[in-house]
């Protein structure tokens, strides 16, 4: 693949907002540092690092009790991700999520395969005294939780795909993105400020919705402000490489999963603008001559080899904003199967 698609791809599968060369955070860096002064995570966690495999991650805990869910983020994004979700399963579940390494607050120190993020979440668990969890994995999520429900059966609970069921392997996808009709990368303009930035985030990824909290500290946990006021990501430009290589190298083997798995898919990969027909309709027409086609052969794969599998798809949802429309709902879901499931 050329460089400049291979950018494209690894920009929107992690929803990364940094296009252009970046100084590369130490890879000691783990602290998070507000991106402003006069803002404030409101969501009840406890927040921590944990060594585990050798490397420090950021771990966000909401409490609760009851089985564990550990909640995984995608490609490029933040724990923080699920500040608006967690809450809400905190009466059933003891919630926990964590930074992936490389991301966000947690360190950045490779490698960055499939088995290695595996393991970091296993020896995660383990430091945790965890023996037995539900996973949830948004996006590249889906591939940990899926490698170690085959590689440790007895210690999963259940599984969610938020939208993280693809075979990111495909070569559909590749196609698909080299096709990506509108911007997914963020002018300079939109990186002046986190004012600007956040502007761009809510019209690029979820501009069906009201701003989410959830999202508001995501991006804080994933820039720094710099002194002059534009921001510059803690996640660089080469950690995202090796990422989306490793997202694309892992075929799930689903036949090897012996836990109850719910997939829930978007509709959509790409948002509609509301407000911009014509950009609108050329994500319409991506998705039908690209990306629908890639869905239901994913759909149709997990229905086939998942042994206790279910899935449904979830109206007026994208990858993006899926865990953020109708959060409530969302809780239900994941609640209702996990009660009813996992056992």
């Amino acid at each position: 693949m050329r460089s400049s698609a291979l950018a494209a791809v690894v920009m929107t599968l992690g929803l990364l907002a940094c296009a252009t060369p970046k100084p590369a955070v130490p890879a000691d860096s783990t602290a998070a540092k507000p991106a402003t002064t006069d803002w404030k995570d409101t969501s009840p966690h406890r927040e921590s690092v944990v060594t585990a495999n050798g490397v420090r991650l950021e771990l966000l805990d909401w409490g609760g009790t009851g089985t564990p869910l550990i909640l995984i983020h995608g490609l490029g994004d933040s724990p923080h991700i699920y500040d608006d979700l967690a809450p809400l399963l905190a009466a059933d579940f003891h919630v926990l999520a964590y930074g992936r390494r490389g991301h966000a607050s947690s360190e950045k120190k490779g490698p960055y395969d499939n088995a290695t993020l595996t393991e970091d979440l296993k020896q995660l668990l383990d430091s945790l005294k965890i023996e037995r969890a539900s996973l949830l994995g948004w996006s590249m999520g889906g591939n940990e939780i899926t490698e170690f429900a085959a590689r440790y059966p007895k210690r999963v609970a259940g599984l969610i795909y938020l939208d993280g069921a693809y075979d990111w392997s495909d070569p559909m996808l590749v196609r698909a993105f080299q096709a990506i009709p509108t911007p997914i990368t963020p002018a300079p303009a939109d990186q002046r400020s986190f004012d600007a930035l956040r502007a761009w985030f809510q019209r690029t990824w979820v501009p069906e919705l009201p701003w989410p909290k959830s999202w508001e500290a995501h991006i804080h946990d994933l820039v720094d402000v710099q002194p002059d006021g534009s921001t510059r990501y803690r996640q660089t430009d080469s950690v995202n490489a090796l990422m989306f290589e490793s997202l694309v190298a892992y075929r799930k083997d689903f036949r090897k999963v012996k836990a109850p798995a719910l997939a829930l898919w978007a509709p959509l990969f790409l948002p509609e603008s509301p407000t911009d027909t014509a950009a609108a309709r050329k994500v319409g027409t991506w998705e039908r001559d690209y990306f629908a086609a890639y869905r239901e052969k994913s759909i149709r794969r997990f229905r086939a080899d998942v042994a206790m599998g279910s899935d449904t798809l979830l109206p007026h949802t994208s990858h993006a904003s899926i865990g953020a429309v109708d959060v409530d709902g969302l809780a239900r879901l994941i609640r209702t199967f996990l009660q009813g499931k996992a056992r």
